[in-house]
């Protein structure tokens, strides 16, 4: 394999680059920490700045207030007032004043003035008694309000200081104005202050004055002190609002800082003077870019740190295993088979494929062995399909059986309903013995026919207790007499809704698993129930009240693993040929069609005990499927029904039932034939009962094309299999019923009569 530093098709190179891209995210993630870094040092900076310059703001706050008290007092002190009048006073008022301002150190001349600005007496002795151009302005202002005026800073140039100039007027006892006091004080209180401020050497504190020239300024004082400043970008943004402000921006100096704003007391100056702070970029970013840096030089130091590392170890634990798989992969295509890698299992997912890789070359000499093995699995597939196929095959077999077997009990039962009308005593007690055959024969039809899958269901209201009763004489006939059939139900207590034909199944099939697990001699118990919504039930089972249909033998009892699996389709505990496993999953599959649960308590030698859980319903109606209990036909009807079906002797059998009835019949053995009959009585017909499955035109078929003749036309479909598992739902829709085969006579004729009036 190719050695190469780089090359974009080597493994190692693709290795490096996948190390480089996972080194990307820990790029990004230090450039937005250094972002988040700088921004967090501007915001403490900016705070700084500002908490700085409101500490100046309030402090010059306390001097004005100095100032406003102490120029107050001088304008009502009696003394002062005296000596305004009297220039022989000059000496005690000198006193006075030396006695008022003695505790301020920062006022830098106090002055009692007559009114044309002349002094009385001022202190200190050797500063003039001269007003100058600022100190007039306020003399002026004084005297133009009659109140307290002053001019906020103003550097000075002669004094190379900024100076606040104050006055008041001073009134005698008459409400005169005699003369005005006067007050100046300098700035320098601020520098003596900026060691308590711990200003960094490289910031800045500026003070404006109201016409925006510098008063003071730290640390530049003298070189820009009465200098103008607003045309500066930063501080016209700065001095703009009202209160105080922080901005980035660059200085006068050319130095980037960050600089806050606060306005000094009002009432002494307008505009407010101000304050301002500048603290350098560099100064306060300095950490952050620090770390900033510090985090960038890991990062950088662990990238060739990874990827010599990664050269290394892929050389050494993927690049060399790689060349060994490919040596062996070599000597597998000169036919040196069985030949091991050296590599061992437990170097990774490596090794993992190198085990693999030693396994298929053991594996190759006995291939030869395999291949007959998996022609007989093959075979056992194919074996498989056949059964499946055959199965289908059988589906569709116990389909056709039905039909035709329906058809043959149908004419038995109909021609047993006409003899047994006939008949009395022991002869008509023999006629209930065919009926009883015919009944159990009708079972095993739709037993096919649950099979085949192929089963219509018409739910109804359903007395689970009168099921149970009825097919006692059945049940009895599955067992051997030496097995006790106990049953134990009543008559209208226990309404399910359900289909009678599928709720018959369960119970026959519950019966016959329980008859086989006794083995020819034992105790089997068939018990109807009911439990209100607070008896205790199955987590599993339906909420409300309930019907519990229990099946119990005392017979050998199944393991828990047996009855995990007992519902399983084609699972089965007998021998081959004995059992196909369909029946209890078919009673599992109607249970839960029919929203119920069933369970199973069993242990080895203690029996077993089916329950089926189902929700009751208000008692109802017993449902009439495919009653096969004689009945005397009702008379009088006349009404003029075609009767279609293409077996010849149940469509006899049912047209003598119907004339006997009163019923006018016009018969047809197909759909063709029936559509000629309706032609030639010029459609002179009240109702259609016909076969659903017949060759040519079905059923179907023909209730739509006498529909399509004659609008809403009664349709009474009978069928012992239609091949189609909604038909019932569709001719419901549709305003149409089934009757299934094989019927009694007096079924056919109820369900006539219903059809009829529901039409």
């Amino acid at each position: 394999m190719s050695r190469s530093l780089w090359n974009p098709r080597t493994l190692r190179s693709r290795l490096l680059l996948v190390v480089l891209a996972a080194f990307v995210p820990s790029f990004i993630t230090v450039a937005l920490g250094a972002i988040q870094l700088r921004r967090h040092a501007r915001d403490d900076a900016e705070g700084s700045a500002l908490a700085l310059a409101r500490t100046v703001a309030r402090q010059e706050q306390l001097q004005r207030g100095a100032v406003t008290r102490v120029i107050g007092a001088l304008a009502h002190d009696s003394a002062l007032i005296a000596a305004v009048s009297d220039p022989r006073r000059a000496n005690a008022c000198i006193g006075r004043l030396e006695g008022l301002v003695s505790r301020f150190a920062p006022f830098r001349s106090v002055a009692i003035r007559a009114l044309d600005g002349s002094a009385r007496c001022h202190i200190p002795a050797e500063s003039s008694d001269a007003p100058d151009a600022a100190l007039r302005a306020s003399l002026a202002t004084a005297l133009r309000t009659s109140g307290f005026a002053s001019t906020g800073y103003v550097f000075d140039t002669a004094a190379d200081l900024a100076i606040l100039h104050a006055a008041q007027p001073i009134v005698n006892a008459r409400g005169e104005v005699v003369g005005v006091a006067t007050l100046s004080m300098g700035a320098d209180w601020i520098k003596r202050m900026i060691p308590d401020l711990h200003l960094d050497k490289s910031a800045t504190l500026t003070i404006l004055d109201t016409t925006g020239v510098v008063a003071l300024r730290h640390p530049e004082g003298r070189a820009i002190e009465g200098r103008l400043l607003l045309p500066n970008s930063v501080l016209r943004k700065l001095v703009m609002h009202d209160g105080s402000a922080a901005q980035e921006g660059t200085g006068i100096d050319g130095t980037g800082r960050f600089y806050a704003y606060a306005r000094l007391s009002r009432g002494f100056a307008s505009p407010p003077q101000s304050v301002i702070v500048g603290i350098p970029q560099a100064v306060a970013l300095a950490e952050a870019n620090r770390q900033a840096l510090r985090n960038l030089l890991v990062v950088l130091l662990l990238v060739p740190l990874a990827l010599g590392s990664a050269y290394v170890l892929a050389d050494r634990y993927v690049l060399r295993g790689i060349d060994q798989l490919a040596d062996a992969a070599k000597r597998v295509e000169r036919g040196e088979f069985g030949v091991p890698t050296g590599i061992s299992q437990n170097e990774g997912e490596l090794g993992e494929l190198a085990h693999a890789f030693d396994q298929m070359t053991q594996s190759l000499d006995r291939r030869q062995r395999e291949r007959e093995g998996a022609a007989n699995e093959r075979r056992a597939l194919e074996q498989q399909v056949q059964q499946a196929q055959r199965l289908d095959s059988l589906g569709r077999l116990a389909g056709g059986v039905a039909h035709d077997f329906n058809n043959l009990l149908t004419v038995i039962t109909s021609y047993s309903d006409l003899l047994a009308l006939t008949l009395t005593g022991e002869q008509r007690d023999e006629v209930e013995e065919i009926r009883r055959a015919a009944r159990r024969a009708a079972l095993l039809t739709r037993q096919l026919l649950s099979f085949s899958r192929r089963q219509e269901v018409e739910r109804a209201t359903v007395d689970l207790g009168g099921v149970v009763l009825d097919t006692d004489g059945m049940l009895r006939g599955l067992v051997s007499g030496a097995v006790v059939m106990e049953l134990s139900a009543a008559r209208r207590s226990a309404w399910v809704m359900g289909d009678v034909g599928q709720i018959e199944q369960v119970i026959v099939n519950l019966v016959v698993n329980a008859r086989d697990a006794v083995g020819g001699k034992g105790r089997i118990g068939v018990n109807v129930r009911t439990l209100d919504a607070t008896d205790a039930r199955p987590a599993a089972a339906p909420s409300g009240a309930l019907v519990v249909l229990e099946v119990q033998d005392d017979g050998q009892g199944m393991d828990d693993d047996t009855r995990a699996r007992v519902f399983e389709p084609f699972f089965t505990t007998k021998p081959t040929g004995k059992g196909t496993g369909l029946g209890l999953s078919t009673v599992y599959g109607i249970v839960r069609e029919m929203g119920g649960h069933i369970e199973v308590t069993s242990a080895p030698g203690a029996g077993a005990k089916f329950s089926v859980y189902l929700a009751a319903v208000p008692a109802g109606s017993p449902t009439t499927r495919t009653s096969l209990e004689f009945g005397a036909p009702a008379t009088g009807w006349g009404v003029r029904i075609l009767l279609v079906d293409d077996d010849d002797a149940v469509r006899i059998a049912a047209a003598r039932t119907l004339r006997d009835a009163g019923y006018v019949v016009h018969e047809a053995s197909g759909g063709a034939a029936a559509l000629a009959q309706w032609d030639g009585l010029g459609g002179a017909v009240d109702m259609l009962v016909t076969d659903v499955v017949m060759p040519g035109m079905d059923g179907w078929a023909l209730a739509g094309e006498l529909r399509a003749r004659r609008s809403g036309l009664p349709v009474l479909f009978c069928s012992g299999y239609t091949r189609d598992e909604g038909f019932v739902d569709r001719a419901g829709a549709a305003g149409m019923r089934l009757l299934e085969k094989p019927y009694a006579t007096g079924a056919l004729v109820e369900a006539v009569k219903t059809v009829l009036e529901e039409g």
